[in-house]
Formats: C-alpha cells, sequence, structure tokens
C-alpha cells in the first residue's frame, strides 16, 4: 500500500512538470512570434493563409488548457 501511494506521489509530481514545462513553452512560442498584419493590397489567397494559420494558433493554447 505504502508503494503505491509513493508511485502515486511521484507520478503526480512529473505531470505536474510536465503540465509547467508544456506552458512554459507556449508562452515563449506566442511571445515571440510576429503578428499577422493584413493591408488593403493582401490577396484574397493571402488572406485565406493567414487565417488557417491563425486557427492552428488558436487551437494549440486551446488544447493546452484543455489538457491541464
Amino acid at each position: 500500500m505504502l508503494q503505491l501511494e509513493e508511485d502515486n506521489e511521484n507520478m503526480t509530481q512529473a505531470l505536474k512538470r510536465l503540465k509547467d514545462e508544456a506552458v512554459s513553452t507556449a508562452a515563449k512560442f506566442y511571445k515571440q512570434r510576429t503578428p499577422k498584419k493584413p493591408t488593403d493590397l493582401t490577396s484574397k489567397v493571402q488572406l485565406k493563409k493567414m487565417v488557417e494559420e491563425l486557427e492552428t494558433e488558436i487551437g494549440m493554447p486551446i488544447i493546452i488548457l484543455v489538457i491541464l
């Protein structure tokens, strides 16, 4: 019984460490990213690609938050 409690504690600490690493990695990524600024001269194809990239970027933190 004592061994199971010890294993559970070790797993809990490992999970907490992994979550903290995921949050810090995501924070670094979003601090370093350059904002996308469309202009009046931006083509429709470029705008579509920009939207797809932003949807992907938005999805990543949502997944991280759901996991945490």
